[in-house]
């Protein structure tokens, strides 16, 4: 059996780089997600905008129906 001896440099040196590297893909992890619900907020928002303007343009109708039938 082949016993991997490492001294302190080394141990400090494979530890930071798995560190490093951990951090690295949390971090892309972490942008990931956030683009992505980024872009679900956008459509979200991009869908509640069309739906007031639909509102908007509703109201305006009934007003002018209304006008017309009180007068």
């Amino acid at each position: 059996m082949i016993k991997i001896f490492l001294d302190g440099a080394t141990f400090i040196k494979v530890f930071s780089t798995s560190f490093t590297s951990l951090a690295g893909l949390t971090t892309g992890a972490f942008y990931y997600a956030a683009s992505k619900q980024n872009k679900v907020d956008e459509q979200t928002s991009l869908a509640i905008s069309r739906q007031k303007e639909a509102l908007e343009i509703q109201n305006e109708h009934l007003g002018k129906l209304r006008r017309i039938t009180y007068q």
